[in-house]
C-alpha cells in the first residue's frame, strides 16, 4: 500500500524524539546526534527507557495530532534524564533516536490500514544515519529514502511561514494537526 499523500487527516509528526533530542542540546544534557565518526553500534539502546518513553499517552491518540516542546521538550528531557541517571549520555542519545524511529514506525503499523511502501523523510532527521538506518529496520520492505530536495524545500517552507505571517494569515493545516488555524512564524524587531 503506497502513502505517496497520507489519507485525509493524517499527519505523523516525529516531534516527540526530535525535541526530546533538540531539548537535551539546548540544556547540555547531552551531544546534538552522534557524530558520523563514532559507529552508532557502540553505544547501547536502553530498553526500559525506550519503554518508559513509548508509555506516554500521547501515543495511543489517535491522529489528527502533532506535538513538540510542549509535551517533550526541557522539562521532559530533564525527566527523563533523573529517571535514568545511571545511563551514559551516548546512551541517551542512542535511545533517544530509537525512541523518534519507533515512534514513527509504530505510529504507522497502528494507524495506516495496511503496510507502508514509501516513507520519504525530511527535517533534520533526515540528516541523522543512525535514525535513518533505524526507520528502516523498523520498517522493513518500505523504501525509506530522503526528500530530494532538502534544503530548498525548508528555505522554501519557512518563506511561506513568514510572508504569511506578515500577512495575517493561517499557514497550519488542521485537518492534519488536529490544531486550530493559527498564524506561525514571530516577528522579532
Amino acid at each position: 500500500m503506497t502513502h505517496p499523500i497520507l489519507p485525509a487527516g493524517y499527519n505523523e509528526d516525529p516531534n516527540a524524539g526530535d525535541e526530546l533530542n533538540g531539548a537535551g542540546t539546548n540544556e547540555a544534557i547531552w551531544p546534538v546526534f552522534i557524530d558520523t565518526f563514532t559507529p552508532m553500534e557502540v553505544f547501547l539502546i536502553n530498553e526500559d527507557m525506550l519503554e518508559w518513553c513509548m508509555s506516554e499517552p500521547y501515543f495511543q491518540l489517535k491522529p489528527p495530532k502533532t506535538t513538540g516542546r510542549e509535551r517533550f521538550g526541557r522539562q521532559y528531557a530533564r525527566k527523563l534524564v533523573d529517571k535514568f541517571a545511571g545511563v551514559p549520555f551516548d546512551d541517551l542519545v542512542a535511545t533517544a533516536t530509537a525512541f523518534t524511529a519507533r515512534s514513527i514506525a509504530d505510529a504507522y503499523n497502528m494507524f495506516l490500514d495496511g503496510p507502508v511502501d514509501e516513507v520519504i523523510v525530511a527535517g533534520g532527521g533526515a540528516k541523522n544515519p543512525a535514525l535513518m538506518r533505524m526507520l528502516r529496520e523498523r520498517l522493513p520492505g518500505c523504501d525509506v529514502r530522503i526528500y530530494e530536495h532538502l534544503q530548498e524545500k525548508e528555505a522554501m517552507a519557512m518563506a511561506l511561514i513568514a510572508n504569511d505571517s506578515l500577512a495575517g494569515l493561517p499557514t497550519n493545516v488542521p485537518a492534519a494537526t488536529g490544531g486550530a488555524p493559527a498564524i506561525l512564524g514571530k516577528i522579532c524587531v
